[in-house]
């Protein structure tokens, strides 16, 4: 996806917000978009949260295993944007 493609050149992106009915492809869509950022080396994190939910709840455990668990080798990553991390600069093929 361009987005991804973007934040790993280190280059702005927007949010997005996805909105539907009941039974048009909301979840299918994704999970696929998860397991394209899986495969690009983002680390990833699915959180349900069912109605009436607490939210800062749900999302705490999830963020803190994303956070805290082991870096994987294939990205290097720094601290950098407002938001948390953000991948260092690199070429694509060089791994350091």
């Amino acid at each position: 996806m361009i987005d991804m493609d973007r934040v790993l050149d280190g280059r702005p992106t927007k949010g997005m917000m996805m909105l539907g009915l009941r039974g048009v492809g909301k979840t299918v869509l994704l999970n696929r978009l998860h397991r394209m950022a899986e495969e690009k080396g983002f680390r990833t994190a699915k959180v349900e949260a069912p109605e009436g939910g607490v939210l800062p709840q749900l999302l705490a455990p999830e963020l803190r295993q994303v956070l805290y668990s082991p870096r994987s080798k294939s990205r290097r990553w720094s601290k950098g944007s407002p938001g948390g991390f953000r991948p260092a600069k690199f070429r694509r093929g060089v791994q350091g």
